[in-house]
């Protein structure tokens, strides 16, 4: 999205941690992904341990918590709720069969959140504080929202 975030949104943002170097999206990551070689090093992990990703995300002027996971066996899915009265208040869950999460498959996954909240998916639903499946794609792979 092309509204830049607010200081106080960034500040909030990285209460949670370094934002990452991305020239599209300011979010910070709670877990390493497979492409942060000196991280895993330093952790003692393998880039195949890189299977969920946790991450906070300002998106325009809104914030959001995404949950990534990454499953061979489980069928791809988007998953949104908005939380009340919460600093952080979209949240998304998105599972995936593609393995390990890299930033490129974040990216993937925040483009398609982006290009979602642009077409104003938010505003098309009746209940947003109860977690509905937005999606049954795996937009890990750079998929576009139907509009």
């Amino acid at each position: 999205m092309s509204n830049r975030p607010s200081e106080a949104q960034l500040k909030l943002l990285q209460t949670y941690g370094a934002l990452q170097a991305s020239g599209r999206f300011y979010y910070v990551t709670i877990h390493p992904l497979s492409d942060e070689h000196q991280l895993l090093k330093r952790l003692g992990l393998r880039q195949s341990d890189c299977r969920i990703c946790d991450l906070y995300w300002a998106v325009g002027r809104r914030l959001a918590l995404v949950g990534l996971i990454s499953s061979p066996t489980e069928k791809p899915s988007v998953t949104y709720w908005k939380k009340k009265n919460d600093q952080v208040p979209h949240r998304f869950v998105v599972s995936t069969q593609t393995a390990p999460l890299t930033t490129e498959r974040v990216e993937a996954v925040l483009s398609w959140l982006a290009s979602w909240f642009i077409s104003g998916g938010n505003r098309k639903m009746i209940k947003v504080e109860s977690p509905s499946r937005i999606c049954s794609e795996d937009i890990a792979v750079g998929t576009r929202p139907q509009r």
